[in-house]
């Protein structure tokens, strides 16, 4: 009886079948994922987990066009490949994923459906390791075999339901620079005011409209924009001022816009930009610098360093951000949240600046420019003063200058982006670093190598006397007739001189056979002493871009010139010409060098870092790259020379600007330098005009470069300022102008100005 039911019970099965069958096509209901398959396809469970590893093995290797290839055909319909491949590339940019690791864990099969456990660990560069337990991929059966029934929950579990991942940052406030002594050179505390207004109550929509354009410096067309974003009843951000613009202009923009203003802390550098080429500028990150940013987890839109110590000791000023991976609801409800991590404090740079020097160095440039004759056609200048004890920078000066402050995208200033194009504009670029970045023929402040080299050699005793009667007849040594510098004075000639007495009066015709005599000895003894006394390659400082300089050699002119040195070479280089070219900064460590004994320190501007009241994260160390390595006696002779450039009155170079016949008086500081005037061009080109010195004389403490682009002679132009420089710094301070400076002079008649303003 039992076994007839059942028959019967089979057929009516098949019955009611084969009737729907006859009715038409039925669409069976097939969950999302599933396929139907063939009955006679039997995959297993192993297979089920192979998908699954091959699959996860992809996403280990980022390869998503493979990971696409083994999911559904369901999923593939729902979710295109780009947009697949989107969402993994753009959670990993979230997670700021380095990495991934997995393991399989379970697995489970009920018919055409496998259930596979696994965990996954997302190495980040931000986080850390993230650990993600607990996890549950579904396989299915397809005609293709086992596949991925794939969704966004698939890279987090909570993204299924459109649930958004993101990092949600925690940005420290940037931390300031300080000088030497403490006192603020960069902070912020500086004040960015918004300017909102609700467009339905706006009294005068047109007279608004111009007042807002003329005073956030808009278009109509960008002002349109901005009101099209917002609905009318909303408060509308229209843009930002400074606090001069606000003093100014809130009266105006209250009478006609009814506006609203709010106030906000931003980046502020003192008195318009104190030591700008040593403190730089921030501003948005420049596309080569995004990739290091994702790594730390910066933002793209974050304001960091762009030139300078703020770009530099960007990580110590910024700290390290905070924060947390996130999933969010599309209503912005928080689902979960992945791992997290506190930020780092900021910690402030003191540098080894001296605001008073330096505020005195610039501020003596910038005079000289207004007052001098000079001025305008002179493209450039820097100063450079260094504690001859420990290479520290304790003044830096780049002329012309700029303003910081116009760089700063959070600190808006109505006339920033016509200031910017100005400065863009001027011939004389502003935003050269001159002092490290600026390679120059440095003329007769050469010849202190010169002589180093000759005497330490042996090539020539230290009282080897030569008669300069004006010319020098190259003609002996391969060389063409060459005439000093004392000819052009109607001064007559030098006469028996010795090596430091040439030093003193600076006699071109004695370092001509001074070049040639040495590159008789060995061609490559003066360019050797060139580099041994630290030309030719960058000093070291950490901090700022630099330049190596140029120190020619046969080796050098036969690879970059395609020649053979000639004799011609040396004796060019014996005077700072030819293709010798040094930087301010290496000429100012050299001085430091013959001033403390020999040693030649690594220039330093941080001198150190770290949160108020807690130790130091970095602590400055004076730094000695090597000693000179001169014989004790050149030394002295050397720094004895340099004394009497601005004491001898038949000899030195600089006397009447520092000595007792000067007309400003004889100076109350006692300063050893070296005058030089460097051709760089033809008749219708001015020289550069050098001062290098040490100061004070008996005990030196400081080290001090001055050049001044195209202007007239060292001891002229560059003498008197390194004069008012360290007078003033020392207290005594004369405030008229070296004569030489503001009387019409005839030669000056031949240069054409320069027409941008210095900025």
């Amino acid at each position: 009886m039992m076994r007839c039911l059942a028959l019967f019970r089979s057929g009516l099965i098949l019955l009611i079948a084969a009737l729907l069958t006859a009715c038409g096509p039925v669409n069976p209901v097939v969950p999302i994922g599933q396929e139907p398959v063939p009955t006679e396809v039997q995959l297993t469970l192993e297979q089920a987990e192979e998908i699954a590893g091959t699959f996860l093995d992809a996403w280990v290797r980022r390869d998503y066009e493979a990971m696409y290839s083994l999911i559904a055909f369901r999923s593939r319909e729902a979710y295109p490949e780009d947009v697949f491949i989107a969402a993994y590339e753009d959670a990993a940019q979230a997670m700021t994923l380095d990495d991934l690791s997995f393991s399989i864990n379970s697995s489970l099969r009920q018919g055409n459906t496998v259930s596979l456990g696994y965990d996954v660990t997302f190495d980040t560069s931000f986080l850390g390791p993230l650990e993600d337990p607990g996890r549950t991929m579904r396989l299915v059966v397809t005609d293709e075999g086992w596949r991925v029934a794939w969704s966004p929950g698939d890279i987090v579990a909570e993204m299924a339901g459109g649930g958004t991942l993101f990092m949600n940052r925690r940005m420290p406030v940037r931390a300031n620079i300080y000088d030497r002594d403490g006192r603020v050179l960069v902070n912020q505390s500086g004040v960015a005011i918004p300017v909102s207004v609700v467009q339905e109550d706006i009294p005068h929509l047109e007279a608004c409209k111009e007042t807002l354009m003329r005073v956030l410096r808009l278009s109509a067309q960008e002002l349109q924009n901005i009101f099209a974003s917002r609905a009318p009843n909303w408060v509308t951000v229209v843009g930002e001022i400074d606090a001069d613009a606000y003093a100014l202009e809130n009266q105006a923009l209250t009478d006609a816009c009814d506006a609203d203003f709010g106030e906000r802390a931003t980046r502020r550098y003192v008195s318009g930009g104190l030591a700008p080429h040593i403190v730089g500028y921030v501003g948005y990150p420049t596309p080569d610098m995004l990739p290091a940013l994702a790594l730390r987890g910066v933002p793209e839109d974050a304001i960091v360093g762009i030139t300078g110590i703020e770009r530099t000791w960007d990580r110590t000023l910024a700290g390290q951000p905070g924060g947390e991976l996130q999933v969010r609801s599309p209503q912005g409800e928080l689902l979960r949240t992945l791992g997290s991590v506190a930020p780092v404090p900021s910690a402030s740079v003191y540098l080894t600046i001296d605001s008073d020097l330096q505020l005195i160095v610039q501020q003596v440039i910038s005079d000289a420019y207004n007052v001098a004759n000079w001025g305008p056609v002179a493209r450039g200048a820097a100063a450079v003063v260094l504690d001859v004890r420990t290479g520290e920078v304790l003044a830096l000066a780049s002329y012309p200058s700029f303003d910081p402050n116009l760089f700063n995208p959070d600190r808006p200033r109505a006339d920033a982006g016509d200031r910017l194009v100005e400065m863009q504009n001027n011939v004389r670029q502003p935003q050269i670093n001159r002092v490290t970045q600026g390679s120059y023929a440095p003329g007769s402040v050469f010849k202190m190598v010169s002589m180093a080299a000759v005497a330490d050699s042996g090539v020539y005793n230290l009282d080897h006397r030569y008669v300069c009667n004006g010319l020098w007849n190259g003609s002996q040594v391969g060389d063409h007739t060459r005439y000093c510098w004392i000819v052009s004075t109607q001064q007559g000639a030098h006469g028996s001189i010795t090596l430091p007495q040439s030093l003193t009066g600076s006699c071109d015709s004695y370092f001509y056979q001074i070049g040639a005599d040495l590159d008789i000895r060995d061609p490559n003894l003066l360019p050797n002493y060139a580099m041994r006394l630290g030309f030719g390659a960058p000093t070291g400082i950490q901090g700022l871009d630099e330049y190596a300089g140029q120190i020619p050699s046969p080796e050098w002119v036969r690879r970059n010139l395609g020649r053979t040195w000639a004799r011609s070479d040396a004796v060019n280089m014996a005077i700072g010409q030819g293709d010798v070219l040094v930087t301010p900064l290496q000429m100012a460590r050299f001085v430091a060098a013959l001033a403390n004994g020999g040693n030649l320190m690594v220039p330093q501007v941080v001198r150190y870092t770290g949160l108020i009241g807690e130790e130091p994260t970095y602590q400055f160390e004076p730094t000695v790259e090597r000693n000179l390595d001169l014989r004790p006696d050149v030394l002295e002779s050397i720094r004895d020379a340099m004394c009497e450039v601005t004491t001898n009155p038949t000899l030195g170079t600089a006397e009447y600007v520092f000595g007792r016949t000067s007309s400003l008086g004889e100076s109350l500081v006692s300063v050893c330098g070296k005058t030089g005037t460097a051709q760089t061009g033809g008749e219708n080109t001015p020289p550069h005009a050098w001062f290098v010195a040490f100061a004070p004389a008996e005990e030196p403490e400081v080290a001090i470069a001055v050049i001044v682009e195209n202007s007239r002679e060292g001891s002229e132009v560059a003498a008197p300022i390194v004069r008012r420089i360290l007078e003033t710094y020392y207290g005594q301070y004369d405030l008229n102008p070296p004569p030489r400076w503001w009387p019409p002079q005839w030669w000056l008649g031949n240069y054409v100005p320069l027409t941008t303003t210095a900025g």
